[in-house]
């Protein structure tokens, strides 16, 4: 019996754990991705699933319980590599080849696991005074995707556009403090108003170019690589 309800659907990253088992005992499930990107062998279904045959269905990264059949299809662990792209791996979580082989293929890329760099290197353009905050005493904050303070490649000033409520305007000139814009910046002007209680304000801000070694994900639950 086809399983109308869970064939040819897109159902990534979902679970379905606590979802009636009868939804899916003993039927026959056609074409849908049940591909889980960030757990291997991630359980989705709800205890007790039996007699269920998957037919031509993307259950990468999913655990098939004993007493359910898989037909065609893909049931591949799969994890994102050091270069950016997805690979399938080995039980140790030893890459094998790339998912997207005709692409990198297209591209000239190589299919060779030892092309793969050993660190996934971040390189991006951050505020001071966001790099300065995450970065305080020397090390990257809890939410940093950072695993270790990178390396500052350059600095610039560029012009910068900040919508505030007219009170937190009205302060930072008093002040003289102009937060997040450059200290000392004498030239903060309401440019117009957005809201009934917000202006515009125009001033300099310090950007940093940093580059090294980064996550490639982090999860809620603390779980990183």
């Amino acid at each position: 019996m086809i399983n109308q309800k869970y064939s040819f659907g897109d159902f990534l990253d979902q679970s379905f754990v606590d979802a009636p088992v009868e939804e899916f005992n003993n039927t026959t499930i056609k074409g849908s991705c049940f591909y889980q990107q960030y757990f291997i062998d991630s359980e989705i279904f709800p205890i007790g699933m039996t007699g269920v045959t998957f037919e031509d269905c993307n259950l990468d990264n999913v655990l098939i319980p004993a007493g359910n059949t898989i037909i065609g299809g893909c049931n591949n662990k799969v994890r994102i590599q050091n270069d950016g792209d997805d690979w399938v791996v080995d039980s140790n979580l030893n890459p094998i080849e790339p998912v997207n082989m005709k692409r990198r293929l297209a591209k000239g890329e190589s299919i060779d696991p030892v092309s793969i760099p050993a660190q996934f290197i971040v390189n991006k353009v951050i505020e001071k005074s966001e790099f300065d905050a995450e970065f305080a005493g020397g090390n990257p904050s809890t939410s940093s995707w950072f695993k270790t303070t990178p390396t500052i490649l350059s600095t610039e000033t560029r012009k910068k556009v900040v919508t505030m409520p007219q009170t937190t305007f009205d302060a930072m000139k008093a002040s003289g403090n102009s937060g997040r814009l450059k200290p000392g910046h004498a030239d903060v002007t309401s440019k117009h108003r957005v809201a009934a209680a917000d202006v515009v304000v125009e001033g300099d801000v310090d950007y940093h170019t940093v580059e090294g070694e980064g996550y490639l994900f982090k999860a809620k639950d603390g779980g990183m690589y």
